[in-house]
């Protein structure tokens, strides 16, 4: 599922099959104002793709069906809301996000996460805090991945790639009755998570010595397999440890990793990853023509995927989106 910007305050969502044919699109308008910049905006289910329109509408479409408005969230003028649905479109998870403005100043007044009945029914509330930024972005089980981040993450000076959660502190698993936590993976301490997380757990960048790092859903880490020197991680490969690393050495170059021996396989040309939709395919960005292709690692070849016109914002990555989740949902 492919979620891409533009300057008009909206957005699109487009379903991509593994074979690159688009399975469903939809544009909702850019919850406004959106003081902190990360968090998702779409969740996924095992059935249907959950977005928000606006600041508050909940919406839903199952792939090439309409669209049905599917709860109303709370939020205000200085209350932005983010969310997580469960794969059996039961339960929803909410993280209400406080700033308060005064004049051009913003500042950040808190934040509480609870889960309820996606009519609302049964709330529970979780966690809340004055300082941090949380907010949920998957389910595994009944078990809740909270990315852990900054009040303003758009404003974040950290460097590289990150994950399109904006989860700079890296992911915390919590039981989603009673918050209580879990797990920790690829802490704020030791390194960045990159790319979209899987059943098997998050890759992640270890500060110290640039690892490549794998982190379980129990908070075990592994060093993964070799890179090239002056690595930008990517990508972990559902159902595997292996991964996608970009080389800045060597301009558009973009390297698939076997975790477990190290072997390196440069993918075609000069691209840009999305991410993995699936184990063994590949969203990429192709730089030369441009378009979008879903890249079979096991054939070599590539399906192309053609969206719709849009006035997107930003690099390549901002022109074409970026990769918010998998469908069925849930890890």
């Amino acid at each position: 599922m492919v979620q891409q910007a533009s300057r008009d305050g909206q957005y699109s969502i487009y379903l991509v099959g593994v074979d690159g044919r688009i399975g469903g699109h939809v544009t909702a308008q850019w919850p406004s104002p959106d003081f902190g910049g990360y968090g998702p905006l779409v969740s996924t289910s095992d059935r249907k793709v959950y977005f928000l329109d606006g600041p508050s509408t909940l919406k839903s479409f199952e792939p090439n069906s309409n669209v049905a408005v599917a709860a109303t969230l709370p939020s205000s003028a200085t209350i932005q809301a983010r969310f997580s649905v469960s794969p059996d479109d039961r339960r929803i998870a909410v993280a209400l996000l406080t700033y308060h403005v005064e004049g051009l100043a913003i500042t950040y007044g808190g934040m509480q996460m609870y889960v309820s009945d996606l009519s609302g029914a049964n709330r529970v509330d979780i966690f809340s805090s004055p300082s941090v930024a949380e907010w949920p972005v998957e389910w595994l089980g009944t078990n809740l991945v909270v990315a852990v981040s900054i009040p303003f993450a758009s404003q974040s000076g950290r460097g590289g790639s990150i994950t399109p959660f904006g989860a700079l502190g890296g992911y915390h698993l919590i039981n989603s009755a009673t918050g209580d936590r879990i797990a920790e993976l690829c802490p704020a301490k030791e390194g960045l998570p990159l790319g979209l997380p899987t059943h098997e757990g998050v890759l992640c960048e270890r500060y110290s010595d640039a690892a490549a790092m794998f982190y379980d859903w129990t908070g075990a880490e592994i060093k993964l397999g070799n890179v090239p020197p002056n690595p930008v991680y990517q990508a972990l490969e559902p159902g595997t440890r292996n991964f996608i690393v970009d080389n800045v050495n060597l301009s558009g170059t973009s390297i698939y990793v076997t975790g477990a021996t190290g072997e390196l396989r440069k993918l075609p040309g000069e691209v840009a990853e999305l991410g993995f939709i699936t184990k063994g395919k590949v969203l990429l960005a192709l730089q030369a023509q441009p378009n979008l292709v879903v890249y079979d690692l096991a054939s070599s070849s590539s399906a192309a995927v053609t969206l719709q016109p849009s006035k997107a914002v930003g690099s390549l990555y901002g022109a074409y989106g970026l990769l918010a989740g998998r469908l069925p949902g849930g890890l």
